[in-house]
Protein backbone atom coordinates (compact mmCIF):
# COMPACT_ATOMS: atom_id res chain seq x y z
CA UNK A 1 0.00 0.00 0.00
CA UNK A 2 1.38 3.39 -0.98
CA UNK A 3 0.39 6.82 0.28
CA UNK A 4 1.23 10.34 -0.77
CA UNK A 5 0.71 13.97 0.03
CA UNK A 6 1.79 14.72 3.60
CA UNK A 7 3.45 17.91 2.40
CA UNK A 8 2.85 17.93 -1.35
CA UNK A 9 0.42 16.50 -3.92
CA UNK A 10 0.38 16.28 -7.71
CA UNK A 11 3.43 16.82 -9.90
CA UNK A 12 7.06 17.65 -9.16
CA UNK A 13 7.48 21.24 -8.07
CA UNK A 14 9.92 23.74 -6.60
CA UNK A 15 8.49 26.18 -4.05
CA UNK A 16 9.84 28.91 -1.73
CA UNK A 17 11.20 27.58 1.59
CA UNK A 18 9.70 30.41 3.67
CA UNK A 19 8.16 27.98 6.18
CA UNK A 20 11.52 26.41 7.02
CA UNK A 21 13.46 27.96 9.88
CA UNK A 22 16.69 28.03 7.85
CA UNK A 23 17.39 31.22 5.85
CA UNK A 24 20.11 29.71 3.57
CA UNK A 25 17.50 27.31 2.15
CA UNK A 26 15.69 29.37 -0.50
CA UNK A 27 13.56 26.69 -2.19
CA UNK A 28 12.26 23.17 -1.63
CA UNK A 29 11.94 20.61 -4.42
CA UNK A 30 9.06 18.18 -4.20
CA UNK A 31 8.99 14.86 -5.99
CA UNK A 32 5.80 13.40 -7.43
CA UNK A 33 3.27 13.30 -4.53
CA UNK A 34 5.95 14.21 -1.96
CA UNK A 35 8.61 12.18 -0.16
CA UNK A 36 6.35 10.04 2.01
CA UNK A 37 5.76 7.52 -0.80
CA UNK A 38 9.42 6.42 -0.55
CA UNK A 39 9.64 6.18 3.26
CA UNK A 40 9.08 2.74 4.81
CA UNK A 41 6.64 2.44 7.70
CA UNK A 42 7.53 1.15 11.18
CA UNK A 43 5.13 -1.57 12.32
CA UNK A 44 3.71 -0.67 15.73
CA UNK A 45 1.20 -3.47 16.20
CA UNK A 46 -0.81 -6.25 14.60
CA UNK A 47 -3.25 -8.90 15.66
CA UNK A 48 -6.77 -10.18 15.59
CA UNK A 49 -9.92 -8.93 17.27
CA UNK A 50 -12.87 -11.22 17.87
CA UNK A 51 -16.47 -10.04 18.17
CA UNK A 52 -18.56 -13.17 18.63
CA UNK A 53 -17.79 -15.35 15.59
CA UNK A 54 -16.45 -12.40 13.56
CA UNK A 55 -12.65 -12.06 13.36
CA UNK A 56 -10.91 -8.87 12.23
CA UNK A 57 -7.22 -8.93 11.32
CA UNK A 58 -5.46 -5.61 11.85
CA UNK A 59 -2.08 -3.94 11.56
CA UNK A 60 -0.88 -0.47 12.56
CA UNK A 61 2.24 1.38 11.46
CA UNK A 62 3.71 4.86 11.53
CA UNK A 63 5.57 6.75 8.82
CA UNK A 64 7.71 9.71 9.86
CA UNK A 65 8.73 12.33 7.30
CA UNK A 66 11.27 14.71 8.80
CA UNK A 67 13.97 17.10 7.71
CA UNK A 68 16.41 19.30 9.57
CA UNK A 69 15.00 22.83 10.03
CA UNK A 70 11.75 21.70 8.41
CA UNK A 71 8.79 19.41 8.80
CA UNK A 72 8.34 16.55 11.24
CA UNK A 73 5.20 14.82 10.00
CA UNK A 74 3.84 11.52 11.34
CA UNK A 75 1.19 9.36 9.71
CA UNK A 76 -0.37 6.60 11.81
CA UNK A 77 -2.26 4.12 9.64
CA UNK A 78 -4.42 1.16 10.66
CA UNK A 79 -5.47 -1.49 8.17
CA UNK A 80 -8.29 -3.92 8.99
CA UNK A 81 -9.87 -6.83 7.15
CA UNK A 82 -12.61 -9.26 8.16
CA UNK A 83 -11.60 -12.90 7.83
CA UNK A 84 -13.59 -14.22 4.86
CA UNK A 85 -14.62 -10.69 3.89
CA UNK A 86 -14.08 -8.85 0.61
CA UNK A 87 -12.99 -5.41 1.78
CA UNK A 88 -10.04 -3.70 3.45
CA UNK A 89 -10.54 -0.71 5.77
CA UNK A 90 -7.94 2.04 6.24
CA UNK A 91 -7.82 4.58 9.05
CA UNK A 92 -5.32 7.44 9.13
Amino acid sequence: LLTCGLDHILFMNEVPADTYNYPPKKTVRHSLHGRVSTIPARLTGYGEAWDGDRCVLWAEAIVQQSTVFGEDLHLLRRIEADVGGNEIRLSD
